[in-house]
């Protein structure tokens, strides 16, 4: 079981690269502008959602299942959101390229690297966390949630930071 997981968690992180790589390389190069808003709300989806996975993680330390549903739910209806938002803008869009210079442009690319890389094994981890919950399989559900979460966090964050470097900051 264990070999057969981990070959579905690549083998789909895979597809979800392609996908979205595919929809932003595959946008016109129109030279119109695009939406200002669409990015800040796809940095405050990914906010709220760290937030709200945080808030959960704490709640099932505590051992108040509900609520810990609760906050899963609510975070994997913000990824939802955030995926199908991201991909509808950079349909249209395409990438924006980073403006800054020197050593911050190394930072950039290094955060950018590791949230990408990350964000695509998150995906179907989190669907299977999902999937194990589902099932009441929870010692499978908890053996990957003890480094799912703070991938998901990570590339909650990063996504956060990867707005600001992009959009605000320079």
């Amino acid at each position: 079981m264990r070999d057969s997981f981990f070959v579905f968690v690549f083998v789909a992180a895979l597809v979800v690269s392609v996908v979205v790589i595919g929809v932003i390389e595959s946008a016109p190069d129109d030279g119109a502008v695009h939406s200002t808003f669409r990015p800040a709300l796809h940095a405050g989806l990914n906010g709220m959602c760290a937030a709200v996975l945080l808030v959960g993680y704490w709640m099932i330390r505590h051992k108040k299942k509900t609520a810990h549903l609760a906050c899963m739910v609510l975070a994997g209806l913000l990824t939802v959101t955030f995926l199908v938002s991201y991909l509808d803008y950079h349909a249209s869009a395409g990438s924006t390229k980073f403006q800054g210079e020197g050593f911050v442009r190394w930072v950039y690319f290094t955060i950018l690297i590791s949230h990408t890389v990350l964000a695509a094994l998150v995906a179907p981890l989190v669907a299977s966390l999902y999937w194990f919950a589902g099932k009441r399989q929870f010692d499978k559900h908890r053996r990957v949630a003890r480094f799912t979460l703070p991938m998901w966090v990570y590339t909650s964050i990063t996504g956060v930071l990867v707005y600001y470097m992009l959009h605000v900051w320079f």
